[in-house]
């Protein structure tokens, strides 16, 4: 399409409403009960959570406005069809057109008609440029290691055409289409999790590269793998012919840290609302003090996360006879009773400061080299480093770290108030191993043991480095390290939720006479009831929390899409569910 003129980057990003409000649930209450006024206006402004039901949107329409990370996990976990505006089809074949112009005219240009890395002064001769585009994906497929989940590939695979549409790539048109047709088409290239060094996720994008030539693997949604060129015949598609700077285009991007960044952004929106209803039954558990919570309190230092976290406890807490009882034994409780709203609400601010800047980067043109269509001109440029987002992670990893840190103390003070009421005589008396599940006290030591790995994983692991390229390269963000580094982090905080649940029921359970619990903790009480009831007399430790992580844990987390807002302003619309 050559010729075609640069859109003007003033149209809003348009949605295709095929179908509206058809969610079977529209129209019932989140999951976790209403929230008060005061959490829903936090939730808003500062977390990004829905707060009524999303309309589904089953088509999402690129075009010159902006893009949201939304967009991103509609996308990936709902699988929302990508059409493109006849403007950004436009902008993108006008970029190219200014690539073919450099390679016509000789100007010398960074893998365009030069090698990459130490070879960058090393010129391509023009009959050589079409096989030069396969040598680069074959000689960047460096990826080991454990393949990417389904999600997680069309994640980045979005990311890549979410760039690729703002016109800095130079990528031509077949590419563009062809990538947008895997997604559209279900066709997901095996991409090993190994290898980035976060100067560009090359050995990533070069893995998704190998399938759109036709070769290597993809995986399915049951996660076995088969021939690319198997999956390609299926869908209908042919191998992508890829022109002058395509290869470059694609695999010199971060698609791959701003993809699963995103994914794992969402994930610990999640967590932290879990985290808030695992911390209130403890807090009935212990019978600790309420008060801690009052929205005067918050006032009093008003950051928004710190607010909203508390109000979330409130409203879990709502109902409870534990509100307006009289005054503990002691006139204060531990630090990890008293100071959650105070760090989970640091994780809540952090979760901001990092979707403003994965926001910005989905929406930006940071290719190396830069293609710029109104001075028709190719620019070497260092906007492939994303430092920012790399250190942003690094701090989310270490208020994860101390979200698992206050559950480890929780639990250690549940097993403690479990030793001290009920005596060794009187457990071996109850028995209660011989007819269902006895809850092992040594939980505390499985804990213990979660919380060490994970203060070892919020050590720093940007600085840890190394030149390559032959000296070259000799800075790297090791953004995807730290973002892969943060979703074990929160793996382990899952878990350490789901000890704390169990501990948290089984010390209301020895009390004898049920006390009058919370709506939210009530709900979540009854659910690890509910669990445990189905599982086998003498079921193993391990079986019961990896129940209670995908059973209780993620029912009872706030229902939320929506984790960002666009530069200017607009919230995103993501498919709901």
């Amino acid at each position: 399409m050559p010729g075609v003129p640069a859109g003007n980057g003033t149209d809003h990003a348009r949605w295709a409403a095929v179908a509206r409000d058809v969610r079977a649930d529209s129209a019932q209450p989140p999951a976790d009960g209403p929230a008060p006024e005061d959490a829903r206006a936090f939730d808003a402004a500062r977390v990004g959570t829905t707060l009524a039901p999303l309309s589904v949107r089953r088509i999402l329409v690129l075009d010159e406005g902006p893009i949201n990370l939304d967009d991103v996990i509609s996308v990936a976990r709902d699988r929302v069809p990508v059409e493109v505006s006849p403007e950004v089809l436009g902008r993108v074949a006008a970029a190219h057109e200014v690539v073919l112009d450099t390679m016509r005219a000789g100007i010398p240009s960074y893998g365009l008609n030069t090698g990459l890395g130490p070879a960058r002064d090393q010129r391509i001769p023009a009959d050589l440029l079409e096989a030069f585009q396969e040598q680069i994906i074959s000689s960047h497929a460096a990826g080991i290691g454990e393949a990417m989940g389904v999600e997680e590939v069309r994640a980045i695979m979005f990311a890549r055409l979410a760039g690729m549409s703002r016109g800095g790539a130079g990528t031509s048109p077949s590419l563009f289409e062809a990538l947008r047709q895997f997604l559209n088409k279900g066709v997901h290239p095996v991409v090993p999790r190994l290898g980035s060094v976060g100067s560009a996720d090359l050995a990533q994008m070069a893995s998704i590269g190998t399938a759109l030539l036709g070769k290597g693997r993809v995986i399915d949604d049951d996660g076995s793998t088969r021939p690319a060129a198997d999956a390609l015949a299926e869908a209908g598609l042919r191998p992508v012919q890829m022109q002058p700077k395509d290869s470059l285009a694609l695999i010199g991007a971060n698609a791959a840290s701003v993809g699963t960044g995103t994914l794992n952004l969402r994930r610990l929106r999640r967590l932290l609302g879990t985290a808030d209803h695992v911390a209130a039954l403890t807090v009935e558990a212990l019978t600790a003090h309420t008060s801690v919570f009052a929205d005067v309190l918050m006032l009093a230092r008003p950051l928004l996360g710190q607010a909203a976290s508390a109000a979330r406890i409130r409203a879990a807490l709502h109902g409870s006879a534990l509100v307006d009882a009289p005054m503990p034994n002691s006139v204060q409780d531990p630090l990890s009773l008293r100071t959650v709203p105070q760090v989970h609400g640091a994780l809540a601010d952090l979760l901001q400061h990092c979707a403003g800047l994965l926001t910005i980067e989905i929406n930006s043109r940071a290719e190396n080299p830069l293609v710029d269509v109104e001075q028709r001109q190719v620019i070497s440029n260092g906007n492939f480093s994303v430092l920012g987002i790399a250190l942003a992670f690094e701090a989310l990893r270490l208020a994860v770290a101390h979200m698992g840190m206050l559950a480890e103390r929780r639990i250690a003070l549940l097993v403690r108030n479990t030793r001290s009421t009920t005596s060794v005589a009187e457990q071996v008396r109850q028995g209660r191993w011989r007819t269902g599940y006895l809850v092992p006290v040594l939980l505390q030591n499985t804990a213990a043991a979660l919380v060490s790995e994970l203060k070892q994983m919020a050590s720093p692991i940007t600085i840890m480095g190394t030149p390559v390229a032959d000296g070259v390269e000799d800075h790297n963000s090791l953004a995807f390290s730290a973002i892969q580094l943060t979703g074990r982090a929160a793996d382990h905080v899952e878990t350490l939720q789901a000890i704390e649940v169990l501990l948290a029921s089984d010390t209301l359970d020895g009390r004898g006479e049920q006390p009058l619990l919370g709506e939210g903790t009530g709900r979540m009480y009854r659910k690890v009831k509910d669990v445990l009831a189905q599982l086998a007399p003498g079921m193993a430790t391990d079986v019961v929390i990896d129940r209670l992580r995908t059973d209780l844990l993620a029912e009872t987390a706030p229902p939320s899409t929506r984790i960002s807002e666009t530069p200017g302003g607009r919230r995103g619309r993501a498919a709901a569910g």
